[in-house]
């Protein structure tokens, strides 16, 4: 470390003149208290604290579509059915019971509500003698083109000459319904087709009842006998549920007019007693 000499005219030293090339820390007067100043405030001092990752969201699951659920039987609980009988009554509420995965069952008691909701119609509304006669002639168209064909093949291919009283005693056909005779499921379908407009007064019903008639041709004579008399028929639940929604409308025309015809026939007798 070097002086300046005094500045003996003033008897005292020139700080400014003053150099400390050798001191190893200029900044430092001697006391320490910056460097403790500068400790302190350092230990003080906290370092910034890192702000944490957001946790990652799970992913949402996706929500399956919901399906529209299929019926599990044949016909629902918003439909009834009380008529006077009972066994119609039942039969109808077994096909509200028994589920479609059983088609074998629902097919014939479905087959069978059909055939007597129609037949307690035609008796209700006084039509059995009708509908006999319009078998007998069935029975009797039948039998003339029978008689006509066998007689055209005699003459044709044996030169031999029959009348149809001969063939028809031959071939034993009958005219006549037997004593016990109930018509048909096919003959009762067929003739609420043909007689509709006297027999169903909803034209709109009507309407639909001749439309589905038309369409399914053979339903009277095959799907409905099949239902029953086809050992190799298998119903399929499907068919069976387009069969009660396009007869729907029908059979609860049914029921609704056999139940107010009881009614009717209910109040006449109370008025008369």
């Amino acid at each position: 470390m070097s002086i300046v000499p005094e500045d003996k005219s003033e008897g005292t030293i020139n700080a400014e003149e003053l150099e400390f090339d050798d001191d190893p820390d200029p900044g430092n007067d001697g006391t320490g208290e910056e460097e403790n100043e500068g400790e302190e405030s350092g230990s003080e001092q906290t370092p910034p604290q890192e702000e944490p990752e957001p946790e990652p969201q799970p992913t949402p699951v996706p929500r399956p579509t919901r399906r529209r659920r299929q019926p599990n039987v044949l016909i629902g609980g918003e439909y009834t059915c009380q008529t006077s009988v009972p066994r119609i009554n039942d039969i109808f509420e077994e096909l509200q019971t028994i589920r479609l995965n059983k088609p074998n069952a629902i097919a014939i008691l479905f087959r069978s509500l059909l055939d007597l909701l129609m037949g307690a119609y035609i008796d209700q509304k006084g039509l059995t003698e009708t509908i006999k006669e319009a078998q007998v002639k069935e029975y009797v168209t039948a039998n003339r083109k029978i008689e006509e064909r066998l007689i055209k093949f005699l003459r044709e291919r044996y030169t031999i000459e029959a009348t149809p009283e001969e063939i028809k005693r031959e071939l034993n056909l009958k005219e006549e319904v037997p004593a016990r005779w109930t018509p048909s499921l096919g003959f009762m379908l067929k003739y609420f087709d043909d007689n509709a407009d006297t027999l169903i007064p909803h034209a709109s019903l009507r309407e639909a009842f001749k439309s589905y008639m038309r369409q399914q041709e053979t339903v009277t004579h095959s799907e409905f006998n099949a239902f029953v008399h086809n050992r190799f028929f298998r119903p399929d639940p499907a068919v069976l549920t387009e069969f009660w929604a396009n007869f729907n409308p029908f059979i609860t025309f049914l029921i609704d007019a056999i139940t107010a015809e009881e009614e009717v026939q209910e109040d006449e007798v109370e008025e008369a007693e």
